[in-house]
């Protein structure tokens, strides 16, 4: 055979291996079906409801999927069997990667969940995606403590009561101590009560049973990471009294006279009357951005009308007495002035005197 129908023969069979092959039916050029691809996704709180998401490639194939959770095992980890599924749902065919949820109620932090979806490829043997569990992410805030700005001072051996408030994640049941540094201030400050745990809101308490002197406080925690509050000034103030005599012969004329402890001889005692302050009507614009109710209750004023000096009655007390002539009516008080040191000047309560009427002059 000559070299010229060798070829013409691979030719010919080539051109027929080339007509076979286009004319094989385009069934059996398909692929075969393929099992849906599943992404289990995150997990959400909508409202009082929790939404479960994930991804399905379906790979143009109709696929129905649903959602498998419940809680975990003993340990933590995934549940062998998963409690509840939802309502199973489909995709349509022709469609590639879909995004897919759904809204179950009743489920709490620590449940696991997975995706689950199956098609034509092998129905009975369905698509999981990865478990993954329900977890709610926490803000936390950082603790600070919150005291008042000040107290009303106290008179001495009086009982002081510090209240307050542990702000932040985790303030409940925390233990506090009282720490404090009388006067001059100048020493450390050591733990003087507690420790006592705050409440489930963060509050707490300490009493003071007698304040001897005047005190900087602060407030610490005893356990858990350290914190320590503002320092807040608590005076201890000398303990006055004042008492009124009237002379029964001449009106307007009065005894004062009262105690101061401890003793303080030579201090002044100056008797003083209250101001009353004149009432101001705000302006409208003022009165609507600043309602009355929240402005603050302003100081009483006195002013100084007599003076007198204490003199000692005894280890633990002193006393003043003055008559005066009283010319105006009102709250009088005595104010005793002390020099600086562990206990602050201080005032009595207020007695109400009265002054005499005066006579209308009648023309002649």
């Amino acid at each position: 055979m000559s070299k010229f129908t060798i070829r013409r023969a691979i030719a010919v069979t080539v051109a027929g291996l080339a007509l076979t092959l286009a004319l094989m039916p385009v069934a059996s050029q398909a692929k075969k079906p393929a099992p849906p691809r599943v992404v289990t996704g995150a997990a959400r709180a909508v409202g009082a409801s929790v939404l479960l998401t994930g991804t399905i490639d379906t790979h143009d194939l109709s696929t129905t999927y649903e959602f498998e959770y419940g809680p975990g095992s003993a340990t933590g980890g995934q549940p062998s069997k998963y409690e509840k599924q939802t309502t199973p749902a489909m995709l349509s065919a022709g469609t590639a990667t879909e995004r897919v949820s759904a809204t179950v109620t009743g489920m709490l932090p620590g449940y696991h969940y997975r995706l689950v979806a199956s098609n034509a490829a092998d129905p009975t043997s369905p698509e999981t995606g990865k478990d993954r569990a329900y977890t709610i992410e926490v803000k936390r805030s950082k603790n600070a403590f919150e005291l008042p700005s000040s107290f009303d001072p106290t008179p001495v051996g009086d009982a002081f009561v510090l209240g307050g408030t542990l702000t932040g994640t985790g303030n409940a049941a925390r233990e506090v101590v009282l720490q404090a540094s009388p006067y001059p201030y100048t020493a450390a400050f050591t733990d003087f009560l507690g420790p006592i745990p705050t409440s489930t809101t963060g509050a707490f308490s300490f009493r003071v049973a007698h304040l001897t002197a005047s005190t900087r406080f602060r407030v610490a925690t005893a356990d858990g990471p350290p914190l320590v509050s503002d320092t807040l000034t608590q005076l201890a103030v000398e303990r006055v009294t004042l008492n009124v005599r009237r002379s029964k012969r001449v009106e307007g004329l009065v005894r004062l006279y009262g105690t101061a402890s401890p003793a303080a001889a030579g201090a002044h005692v100056f008797i003083q009357l209250e101001q009353l302050a004149k009432p101001q009507r705000p302006k409208t614009e003022k009165l609507e951005k600043t309602p009355r109710s929240s402005e603050p209750e302003a100081k009483p004023k006195f002013q100084t009308k007599f003076e007198t000096v204490l003199k000692r009655a005894g280890k633990s007390l002193s006393r003043f007495s003055v008559i005066v002539e009283v010319h105006t009516s009102g709250n009088y008080r005595a104010f005793v002035v002390l020099p600086a040191g562990p206990l602050a000047s201080g005032p009595s309560e207020t007695v109400h005197l009265h002054a005499p009427l005066k006579e209308k002059k009648t023309k002649s």
